[in-house]
């Protein structure tokens, strides 16, 4: 056997009798960065590195295909997720400018009104604690109290003639009215048949 023929016996034949497909060779390092790193497209670096052999493999075409129809898929279906997630999500209510404005106003009205009708209050209980001599803050229930220290009781000290004359007087009057008398006229018993009348005192309410 010539040297030629044992040359060409120790290649390998390829199935069609020609030159040999070493097939297409993988950038694995690339590929892992892109997956770990995110610094590029997995998929866009697997059709740039296939893309020459699925033109001539209808395999791995075939493959390659089906790899992008379902990266399509998958985007598409995060995308629709993502807006239907948008659009179904809680809507805080729109509280417009004349909105806010007459919210304002009307905690500003109540404010005015409380303090107003606070402040009456105020002037009454001081108007009534002078006309019963106690004191304005307490009336003397309190021991802690800084005005009169538990002490103000009413009649403790000198009424405020004015204001004696406003709440007091007008009581006293009218606790001190006479008794009211009235006759009722009820049937008697005898056999003349005469009504006997009885008085009855009654207490007049203060």
């Amino acid at each position: 056997m010539s040297d030629n023929e044992e040359a060409s016996s120790s290649r390998p034949a390829s199935d069609s009798g020609g030159s040999v497909n070493p097939g297409p060779e993988l950038d694995t390092a690339a590929l892992l960065q892109a997956f770990t790193g995110g610094t590029a497209d997995p998929m866009s670096l697997l059709m740039s590195q296939f893309g020459g052999a699925a033109a001539e493999d209808p395999k791995l075409g075939m493959l390659m295909q089906l790899l992008t129809q379902r990266s399509t898929d998958t985007v598409e279906n995060v995308q629709n997720d993502e807006a239907q997630n948008v659009e179904s999500g809680p809507k805080e209510p729109v509280v417009t400018r004349s909105e806010c404005a007459r919210r304002m106003r009307e905690l500003s009205d109540t404010a005015k009104q409380i303090y107003a009708e606070l402040e009456i209050l105020r002037e009454r209980n001081d108007a009534l604690a002078a006309a019963v001599g106690a004191c304005f803050l307490c009336f003397g229930t309190d021991s802690l109290c800084e005005e009169c220290g538990g002490r103000g009781v009413p009649g403790s000290r000198m009424p405020e003639p004015a204001a004696y004359r406003l709440y007091v007087m007008p009581a006293m009057r009218r606790a001190q009215r006479p008794k009211r008398t009235y006759a009722s006229t009820t049937p008697s018993n005898d056999r003349r048949g005469t009504t006997s009348t009885t008085t009855r005192n009654e207490h007049e309410e203060i």
